[in-house]
């Protein structure tokens, strides 16, 4: 400070030593989001930019337009890069994640990715319980098949199919009412040493 009287006197002096803190929040961009299968991984990127050293940068995914968040990870603030592993038991066409970052002066900001779709990837699996090795039934003769099945999300459709040379294949039924049933009876025609 500078004081001057009206015969151009002046005497300056200096204040006392202070700070002046960042209270301007990060720039924080999300890299693009692509869709992914059930239990695939997505490598995520971002950016940041800050006058200040980022302290910490928190993940989160919403699988429901923002309706729920869920916290996935608390990085280093140093961070640039996160793998994802998407849900094996969930599938959505309206996926966000969502990356929070704060800096060493309490200053935060957040971005939204782009909206992407987990799409179902794992194959339902299936076992044949019975007829097992060694049975044998007269033909035109009732007998009961019967399997187990298991799949990430749900079983839709089942399509039985014999084969009395082991190669050449007869639909005998197809269904989309047999998720949780696991016996039926069927009867087939022709002798053969080779059913399947």
């Amino acid at each position: 400070l500078t004081v001057s009287d009206r015969n151009g006197n002046q005497t300056t002096t200096l204040s006392n030593p202070f700070s002046v803190t960042d209270n301007t929040p990060p720039s924080i961009t999300f890299n693009e989001i692509t869709d992914v299968g059930t239990g695939d991984s997505l490598e995520l990127n971002w950016d940041i930019e800050d006058v200040s050293e980022i302290g910490l940068i928190e993940l989160m995914v919403t699988y429901d337009t923002l309706g729920t968040i869920y916290p996935l990870v608390t990085l280093n603030g140093e961070s640039n890069t996160y793998t994802y592993f998407a849900p094996e038991s969930l599938v959505t066409s309206v996926g966000k994640l969502i990356i929070n970052a704060v800096d060493i002066n309490g200053n935060s900001s957040s971005d939204t990715s782009n909206t992407f779709q987990i799409f179902d990837a794992i194959s339902p699996e299936v076992s044949i319980l019975f007829p097992d090795t060694g049975f044998s039934i007269p033909e035109h003769t009732p007998f009961l098949v019967e399997w187990s099945h298991s799949d990430n999300i749900e079983v839709f459709e089942h399509v039985f199919e014999y084969a009395n040379n082991g190669e050449t294949f007869d639909t005998l039924l197809t269904t989309n009412s047999f998720e949780n049933i696991y016996e039926q009876d069927f009867q087939v025609n022709g002798v053969t040493e080779l059913g399947t």
